[in-house]
């Protein structure tokens, strides 16, 4: 009987533990959702659909070349060129 007791109790303290973990991702899914958001919209901003676009900006921003991003155009060689052209942009 005394097994039986603990064993119940240890898998009703597993499940309201599991609960409380679920609910501490869930909160900290919602507390990091609006940067997550933030930086999409930020990102978007930096593209373009025509490569010609996207040249244009690189040229305004002092940078060379383009890069695809999925269909989309962004300006500079690449990510890392970008982010440097925009903090000296700042």
């Amino acid at each position: 009987m005394g097994r039986l007791f603990l064993s119940s109790t240890m898998t009703a303290m597993r499940s309201q533990i599991a609960s409380a973990m679920g609910s501490l991702v869930m909160i900290g899914a919602l507390a990091t959702t609006p940067l997550l958001v933030a930086s999409a919209q930020a990102h978007m901003r930096g593209m373009y659909a025509t490569k010609a676009d996207a040249e244009k900006r690189a040229a305004e921003l002092k940078c060379k070349g383009t890069f695809a991003m999925g269909a989309m155009w962004m300006p500079c060689a690449n990510e890392r060129a970008l982010h440097d052209a925009l903090q000296k942009a700042q």
